[in-house]
């Protein structure tokens, strides 16, 4: 289907035992077998056409549709920017109200840092991967992925 193997990675695995109730006993007549695999570095415009000839070829589970973001760490570092702008507004705005100014910041914390929304692949971009075409086949759309940051600041005041 035109996806690389670096691209496919067993993500889990089991096997459970099929049992034969009829005998009115538990009765073991086989096994099941259960593989599951992640597949990346799709454009949203292929996943529907995979999917479809996927199932075609005996795929019988379809887990779900992630929307990752390749360009994350740059987009995170200006949410960064932005999450200590406002910190520094409202901190104006706190000073002025107390007839005080700002005078810096002395201390940043970054608190929490959850890249859920990371992709690390090399040659897709972010439009890409949001293109607005609705994909083939199954009719998979494009979405959108939320980036936040969040700081503490303390800022010295007189």
């Amino acid at each position: 289907l035109g996806v690389e193997e670096k691209s496919i990675q067993t993500s889990d695995y089991g096997m459970s035992p099929i049992y034969d109730w009829n005998s009115g006993q538990q009765k073991v007549k086989g096994y099941q077998m259960n593989t599951s695999i992640t597949v990346s570095d799709i454009l949203v415009e292929n996943i529907g056409k995979i999917i479809t000839d996927s199932v075609a070829s005996g795929v019988n589970e379809l887990d779900s549709v992630q929307y990752l973001c390749s360009d994350y760490d740059e987009k995170y570092q200006e949410a960064l920017k932005k999450a200590v702008e406002m910190a520094k507004g409202k901190a104006d705005a706190m000073a002025e109200a107390a007839e005080m100014t700002v005078v810096k910041a002395v201390s940043m914390e970054e608190n929490g840092y959850y890249p859920q929304a990371r992709y690390n692949a090399a040659g897709a971009s972010a439009k890409q991967m949001m293109m607005e075409d609705a994909a083939a086949d199954m009719g998979v759309m494009p979405g959108e992925v939320s980036i936040e940051a969040q700081v503490s600041v303390t800022f010295e005041m007189e």
